[in-house]
C-alpha cells in the first residue's frame, strides 16, 4: 500500500513560534533534483547530507511493502538498507561514514522504535534504558549521538549518547525536548515544547540553552530546527499556513529557501560547505528530493 507524504511528514512534524525581523531570501545555487527508481514510491524523505555528499532517507518500498532506508552516493549511485523485516529509517551519516537511525519492531504489544548505529556491514541496535521507544537523530564526526526516547503514553525527552554514556538533553521547564542535530563542536539544535504546550526551537551550546522562533512562523505547531553544521549555520521549515516552508539562519538573520518551481521547500540538513537536502513537490507534478548550497 503507498503512503503519502503527509505520513512521513507526520512521523516528525515538531513544533515552534518566534521573534525576529522579517526574513531576507538565501541565494541558493547548484540546484539538484533527484527521486529514487521504482519499488521506491512518491513521498521519499531526505534526511541527511555529509560533508562528501552523501545522502541518506527513507520511504515506502513497494517490494519491501514497507518504509526501508536509502543511501544516495554523490555520484548517484544507491544501496539499500533495512535491519531485515522491519521498517527502517535512517537520519544522519558523519564524515566517516557512521550512520544513525532507527527501526520499529513487530512487538505484539504495540511497536517500538530502536536506535541504530550502523558502520560499515556492522549494525548495533541502542536503547535508552528503560525507554519503550528510542530515536537516534544526528551523530558527529567525534561519535557523539543526539535522539530522543519516549514511554509508551507518548512522553518524550532527549539525550545525547558519547562513549557509552548517556546524558540528559532536556530544556529547562519543558514538557517535551527534541534534540534533532549535533555538530562537531557539540552544539545541540532541536524543538521543545513550554508548560503552554507552544512548540519553540531551541539551541543548546556549552550546556546553556537558548530558545530560537522565527517571526514568520504562525504558532503552536510551526516550525522545526532540522539541521546544523560546524559554521553554526541552521536549517529548518516553518509552517505560515498549510504549506511548509524552509529556512537557514546564519550570523542572526533568517533567509527563506526558495525556487520558483518548487510548490515547497522541507530542508533536512546542512553539511560543512553549505548544501542543504530535502524533499519537495514540484510544480510540474511530483514529488522530488533535492540538493542545493545555500547562504
Amino acid at each position: 500500500m503507498s503512503r503519502p507524504l503527509s505520513f512521513f511528514l507526520a512521523l516528525f512534524a515538531y513544533l515552534l513560534v518566534s521573534p525576529v525581523s522579517q526574513a531576507e531570501t538565501a541565494d541558493c545555487t547548484d540546484w539538484n533534483f533527484f527521486t529514487l527508481p521504482a519499488p521506491w514510491e512518491q513521498g521519499t524523505l531526505a534526511r541527511g547530507i555529509n560533508r562528501w555528499g552523501t545522502v541518506v532517507g527513507y520511504g515506502f518500498n513497494g517490494a519491501a511493502g514497507k518504509i526501508v532506508s536509502f543511501i544516495r552516493f554523490k555520484d548517484g549511485s544507491v544501496t539499500t538498507f533495512q535491519v531485515p523485516n522491519f521498517e527502517t529509517l535512517l537520519t544522519r551519516r558523519n564524515r566517516f561514514g557512521v550512520t544513525v537511525g532507527n527501526y520499529y519492531d513487530n512487538n505484539p504489544s504495540g511497536q517500538r522504535s530502536h536506535g541504530i548505529v550502523v558502520s560499515g556491514n556492522k549494525t548495533v541496535t541502542v536503547d535508552y534504558p528503560g525507554a519503550y521507544h528510542t530515536n537516534l537523530s544526528s551523530i558527529n564526526s567525534y561519535g557523539a549521538i543526539v535522539g530522543s526516547h519516549g514511554t509508551k503514553a507518548g512522553v518524550t525527552d532527549g539525550f545525547k549518547l558519547k562513549d557509552g554514556t548517556f546524558r540528559r538533553v532536556h530544556y529547562p521547564n519543558s514538557t517535551f525536548t527534541s534534540p534533532i542535530d549535533i555538530n562537531d563542536q557539540g552544539t545541540i539544535i532541536g524543538v521543545y515544547s513550554d508548560q503552554k504546550n507552544q512548540g519553540h526551537g531551541f539551541v543548546r551550546v556549552n550546556g546553556i540553552y537558548k530558545t530560537l522562533d522565527y517571526a514568520k512562523a504562525m504558532p503552536p505547531e510551526s516550525v522545526l530546527l532540522t539541521g546544523i553544521n560546524g559554521s553554526g549555520t541552521i536549517v529548518g521549515y516553518f509552517y505560515n499556513g498549510p504549506i511548509p516552508q524552509s529556512f537557514i539562519y546564519k550570523d542572526g538573520v533568517f533567509k527563506d529557501i526558495v525556487h520558483p518551481n518548487i510548490f515547497y521547500t522541507l530542508v533536512w540538513g546542512i553539511n560543512a560547505f553549505g548544501y542543504i537536502v530535502g524533499s519537495t513537490d514540484l510544480n510540474s507534478g511530483g514529488a522530488s528530493m533535492f540538493t542545493a548550497h545555500c547562504q
